[in-house]
C-alpha cells in the first residue's frame, strides 16, 4: 500500500551517507520517482515496455522526460493525483508538462491510494505531518472525492462553498496554514459551455437543460447550473437517485425512457456511456437530437464520441469532454501555482496522450 512508503521516506530522512532506499510494486512507484529528492543514491526504472520485471515500473525514458528526474533536488515541491486506479490518468502528463514549460521546480505524481476513508485519512495525515516531503497540492478523483471533503470537514479546514454544496472536492492545496479544498469540475464545465455558446454566466438563468446521469460529475455540474438559475431536468437509469439529486438542487427528474420527449436547449451527458473501449454506445438515440440543441458530452476518450458525431449530423452545436478537462486542469494549475496555465499546451498534451487530434 502507498502508506507503507512513509517508512522508507522516514529512513531516508533520518539517515545520511550512501544508501539506496525505495519501495517496490505499483504502490511504491512514487518512492522511486522521488528517491533523488530524499537522497537515495540510485533508483530503479525499466529499460523499455518489453523489459518489465514487476508491475508499476516506469521506463527510463518516461522517468527522465516526463518526471524530469535529472532536475529533481531536495527543494522540489510535490503534487499528485489521488486515485484508484491511477495508471490511466492523464494528469501527470498535463501538470508535469506545464511545470516544465514554466521551468518550475515542481513534480506531479500518480498516487495509487487503494482502500476507503481510513486509508485516505492515513495518507493525508502522514503527508501533512512530514512537511519536509514538500507536498503542496493534490488532485482527487474516483473513489476519494467524498473521502476528501469528509477529511477536511473533520479537520475544520477551508472548503470552497460550491464544493460544500457539491459534497465532493477534486483539488486540495496544502500550506503552513493547513488544507484548502476546491471543486474545479463545475467551473470547468460551465466555462466550456459558456465559451462554445458565446454566453455569460447570467445567460444560464431559466435555460432548459437536460442532464443525463446522477453521479459525481452530474452533481458538480448541476450544482453550478443551479446556482446560475438554470431549469434543470435530470434523467437517470435509477430514478430514485435522480429524485434525491433533483430535490437537493430544485430540479426536475425523469427515467431514461423519457428522453424521447426531451425538450432542452442544452443536453449534457454525465455518464460514462460512449467512453473507450465502448465507443459504439450512446446514451441518447440519434432521433432524439434536434438541430437547435447544444450537446455536451463530458466523456473525453474518445474526443468525438458517438453522441457528438450524431449531434453533428443533426446540425446541433457540440461540446467535447476535453474542453471541460482542459478548463478544470487550468483551474487546478492556478490553485497550485498562482499562475495561469497554457490551455493550448494542455489540450495538445491530452491529444498526444489519446493519440488523436
Amino acid at each position: 500500500h502507498i502508506n507503507d512508503c512513509f517508512d522508507a521516506f522516514d529512513l531516508l530522512h533520518r539517515t545520511s551517507g550512501q544508501r539506496i532506499i525505495f519501495c517496490m510494486g505499483q504502490a511504491g512507484l512514487i518512492s522511486r520517482i522521488i528517491a533523488k529528492k530524499l537522497g537515495s543514491m540510485v533508483t530503479f526504472a525499466k529499460l523499455d515496455d518489453k523489459n518489465a520485471t514487476a508491475p508499476g515500473q516506469l521506463t527510463i525514458a518516461r522517468l527522465k522526460k516526463l518526471y524530469r528526474y535529472n532536475d529533481i533536488n531536495s527543494e522540489t515541491e510535490l503534487y499528485g493525483i489521488i486515485a484508484s486506479p491511477v495508471a490511466h490518468s492523464l494528469s501527470p502528463d498535463i501538470h508535469n508538462t506545464c511545470f516544465a514549460a514554466k521551468k518550475l521546480n515542481k513534480l506531479y505524481l500518480p498516487l495509487l491510494l487503494e482502500g476507503g476513508s481510513e486509508q485516505f485519512e492515513r495518507f493525508l495525515g502522514a503527508v501533512t505531518i512530514r512537511n519536509w516531503l514538500d507536498f503542496r497540492g493534490f488532485s482527487v478523483t474516483i473513489p476519494h472525492k467524498e473521502n476528501a471533503i469528509n477529511y477536511i470537514r473533520k479537520k475544520k479546514d477551508f472548503i470552497e462553498p460550491v464544493a460544500e454544496r457539491v459534497g465532493a472536492v477534486n483539488t486540495i492545496v496544502s500550506n503552513e496554514a493547513g488544507l484548502k479544498a476546491y471543486n474545479t469540475d463545475y467551473q470547468g464545465a460551465l466555462d466550456a459551455i459558456a465559451e462554445k455558446m458565446k454566453i455569460t454566466a447570467d445567460d444560464f438563468a431559466d435555460m432548459p437543460i437536460a442532464v443525463i446521469g446522477a453521479g459525481g460529475v452530474a452533481r458538480a455540474i448541476i450544482a453550478g447550473l443551479s446556482d446560475a438559475g438554470a431549469k434543470i431536468k435530470i434523467y437517470n437509469r435509477t430514478v430514485e437517485k435522480a429524485r434525491l439529486l433533483a430535490a437537493e438542487f430544485n430540479a426536475d427528474y425523469a427515467p431514461l425512457d423519457d428522453l424521447q420527449n426531451i425538450e432542452a436547449k442544452l443536453v449534457i451527458n454525465c455518464t460514462s456511456i460512449g467512453m473507450s473501449p465502448n465507443v459504439d454506445a450512446t446514451v441518447l438515440p440519434a432521433e432524439y437530437i434536434k438541430k437547435d440543441m447544444v450537446v455536451f458530452d463530458t466523456v473525453y476518450n474518445p474526443v468525438q464520441t458517438l453522441l457528438l458525431k450524431q449531434a453533428k449530423e443533426a446540425a446541433a452545436v457540440t461540446i467535447d469532454g476535453v474542453s471541460m478537462f482542459v478548463n478544470q486542469a487550468c483551474a487546478q494549475f492556478k490553485l497550485f501555482t498562482g499562475s495561469d496555465a497554457d490551455a493550448k499546451l494542455i489540450r495538445k498534451t491530452i491529444s498526444h496522450c489519446l493519440k488523436t487530434d
